[in-house]
């Protein structure tokens, strides 16, 4: 379970980031974001939120993202090996953190978890899972 009062920090705003991003940002929770693209983070911070350029190694940008104070790690990037090695990373400085992460595929589940993820969501399963609770009436 997430725990402590500090930001979540979110990796990644596409289309899953920027939706989680704005859930979380209209319920109160203090969020950092991180994303690779410079226009989309400084547009979050136009919108008054706090946001991370990544750039240099994965354990730098989670401490730029303030790692050591987060009550909870997001990675939501598409690329699975990029996902992984922040997920270790992140792992390394802060065993106690939990970490969610999207998955593309059921190898990239197990991938994920294996780097240290303690939830991973592949949307395909999930899709999948709402559709039959609709049939079954769930």
């Amino acid at each position: 379970q997430p725990h402590g009062d500090g930001p979540v920090i979110l990796i990644g705003l596409g289309r899953v980031g920027s939706a989680i991003a704005a859930q979380l940002s209209e319920a109160k929770v203090p969020l950092v974001v991180v994303d690779q693209d410079r226009l989309k983070v400084e547009r979050w911070r136009r919108g008054g939120g706090r946001g991370v350029v990544a750039g240099g190694s994965p354990a730098e940008v989670l401490s730029d993202a303030g790692i050591a104070g987060a009550r909870m790690l997001m990675v939501t990037v598409p690329d699975e090996l990029q996902g992984g090695a922040l997920i270790e990373a992140a792992r390394r400085l802060r065993r106690d953190l939990f970490i969610t992460a999207r998955a593309h595929s059921e190898e990239g589940v197990e991938y994920l978890r294996s780097r240290g993820a303690d939830l991973v969501v592949y949307a395909e399963r999930e899709i999948a899972g709402r559709m039959v609770e609709n049939i079954l009436g769930v």
